[in-house]
């Protein structure tokens, strides 16, 4: 199985006398948009798949701003017994350019889903039919809408309020959390000249 993820936006440009966003001061956001954005996508697949380990990655400065921030950065990495990541930010697209798409590929299909965008989730595999000592491979197609939350976070918080009552437990975790921070830190640290763990922003 193999999951890959896109991420494309158009660059943040810096009007006259406007102050620079929390986003894109490192001492405060811990790096650039990828730290406010990027983090959710490892998260849900993180949640998908499961742990990703072996991760190798590199982020990069290609804007020509002031901002002392990464603006590319990508990563690969491996999950279960046999299955491969990769995740791809891009935050210097051309006015009008946007991607945000995760594609999971197995052995009977793919399915498309995205992270921040409310698109149905299409899903498109192929079966094997036995038509008197003839194989027919037939391809389905299934989309799956969902209706828009009023708040987007009111899923998640909804379980975490259950879970604090006593209810069933939630799939977010500390644990969760910490893999995706670990994840970060290891495809950044570079950027920051290894010092990811200590005040690299001074």
């Amino acid at each position: 199985m193999t999951v890959t993820y896109n991420h494309l936006k158009p660059k943040w440009v810096q009007k006259e006398g406007q102050d620079t966003p929390w986003r894109l001061l490192p001492k405060h956001s811990g790096g650039g948009l990828v730290m406010d954005v990027g983090v959710h996508s490892v998260d849900i697949i993180d949640f998908l798949i499961g742990p990703m380990r072996d991760i190798r990655g590199t982020a990069t400065k290609r804007d020509d701003s002031s901002f002392v921030v990464e603006d590319d950065v990508f990563f690969t990495g491996k999950f279960g017994e046999k299955g491969e990541v990769s995740m791809k930010w891009d935050f210097n697209g051309t006015s009008g350019t946007h991607k945000d798409d995760i594609v999971i590929t197995g052995s009977r299909g793919k399915m498309y889903l995205s992270c921040f965008n409310y698109t149905p989730i299409c899903v498109e595999y192929t079966t094997v039919r036995d038509l008197e000592s003839i194989r027919e491979r037939v391809q389905s197609k299934e989309e799956h809408v969902f209706e828009r939350p009023e708040h987007a976070h009111q899923g998640l918080v909804q379980l975490i309020c259950n879970e604090l009552r006593g209810g069933e437990a939630s799939p977010s975790t500390g644990e969760s959390a910490i893999r995706v921070a670990d994840i970060m830190d290891d495809v950044l640290n570079e950027f920051y000249d290894g010092k990811r763990r200590e005040a690299f922003w001074e």
